[in-house]
């Protein structure tokens, strides 16, 4: 029940984000009467346009980080010999050059909070970069959501944040189109007051101009390629290349736009569970083996805590499956490098201890889950397991 509850909060959650942001692009574009301008509507509440901004932003910034941790292109990466699984993957932002897609994702995320305050008065050439630059994540987002959509969650065990990096990028740029069509309103309700003259003919007619096409998106995008120009010429600096924001998507292995043909993977054996199927070949008097089991046709030391592990595994499975990736990954990421230092049976005993704490807490799960828990530890590791 406890599960349930969990997982119907985190799937309203998931849904609510991009169900915000589809309402407000409807209410820019097309927003004139009825609930798109009635005040006590909640979703026209500025507080909670800031927690959906403040949802998304965390959201893409956290999967941005997350990206770090995965394989660089050039390197094999890891497969269990018995069922397949990969236990990593490769990043899907080239580390070679992923500065510079990490420097326009800050830049956007400081024009946004620059012009999540615009009044419609801005120096025209600035407003135009700052609009440029939303533009340029905007393209970048999508190219980065098309390069990854075909992910496949049973190939890579980290194809979660793989693919959350993805869709929070597109809420992301559903922000930044919102922003452009308030900002260009703003402009257009304050153009009235601008009859500004210079006495430089030239500034003049260059300031005439702006003020002419500055809400006009086909004028914004002449400054794209310039002003994206100068920020990789900067990036140059710190060892970027001029072409390093298309090449992060290309010289990478595996993903939609990827060039770099991967190297054949490293074959592990086993098939994953690696702290508790090591601690069960500790002492017997400790460990207390139970019996043989069968994991891909292959016979295998059962006992208590692997039973209830498995099962704890099944339950995830089952209710949570979201979750249960998440949880995969870390314990992949982790679980296996420490396993391959528990070589005798003295260190599969403190593994075993160690573990213990987990079992009674996994327990607790299964009976308040499980109308007959024990059943489902028993199954575990025998024909009876569908």
């Amino acid at each position: 029940m406890v599960w349930r509850v969990l997982f119907y909060l985190y799937v309203i959650a998931a849904f609510s984000v991009p169900v915000f942001w589809i309402y407000k692009l409807i209410q820019s574009f097309f927003g004139k009467r009825g609930i798109f301008i009635s005040k006590k509507f909640i979703l026209n509440n500025e507080k909670v346009e800031v927690f959906y901004s403040f949802i998304v932003i965390a959201l893409s910034s956290f999967n941005l980080l997350c990206i770090s941790s995965l394989i660089d292109t050039g390197i094999p990466l890891e497969r269990y010999e018995l069922n397949g699984q990969y236990l990593n993957s490769y990043t899907p932002l080239s580390f070679q050059h992923i500065l510079t897609f990490a420097v326009l994702f800050i830049l956007g995320l400081l024009v946004y909070f620059i012009l999540i305050n615009f009044n419609g008065k801005m120096a025209p050439l600035l407003y135009v970069i700052s609009c440029s630059i939303l533009l340029i994540n905007i393209a970048l987002n999508v190219i980065y959501f098309t390069h990854t959509f075909k992910v496949n969650d049973w190939e890579f065990t980290s194809s979660y944040i793989i693919k959350a990096l993805g869709r929070h990028l597109i809420y992301l740029s559903m922000m930044y189109v919102v922003l452009l069509k308030q900002s260009m309103d703003k402009v257009r309700s304050v153009e009235g007051e601008k009859n500004k003259i210079y006495k430089n003919v030239l500034v003049n007619k260059l300031y005439r101009i702006f003020i002419k096409y500055e809400t006009n998106v086909g004028f914004w995008t002449l400054f794209i390629f310039p002003v994206l120009l100068a920020i990789q010429l900067f990036l140059v600096l710190f060892g970027q290349k001029p072409d390093s924001f298309i090449q992060v998507f290309l010289d990478t292995s595996t993903y939609n736009y990827s060039k770099v043909i991967p190297p054949d993977p490293v074959i592990l054996p086993g098939d994953g569970h690696y702290l508790c199927t090591v601690a069960a070949r500790g002492h017997e008097n400790l460990v207390k083996p139970l019996r043989s089991g069968i994991r891909h046709g292959k016979r295998i030391t059962v006992n208590r805590q692997l039973m209830v592990a498995n099962a704890f595994e099944n339950i995830l499975e089952e209710y949570t499956p979201t979750i249960h990736k998440i949880i995969r990954y870390i314990y992949d990421k982790y679980g296996y490098p420490l396993s391959k230092h528990i070589n005798t049976k003295f260190s599969a005993d403190i593994v075993y201890i160690l573990m213990k704490p987990l079992e009674w807490i996994f327990l607790v799960v299964l009976y308040c889950v499980d109308n007959n828990p024990e059943n489902r530890i028993n199954i575990q590791y025998s024909e009876l397991r569908n």
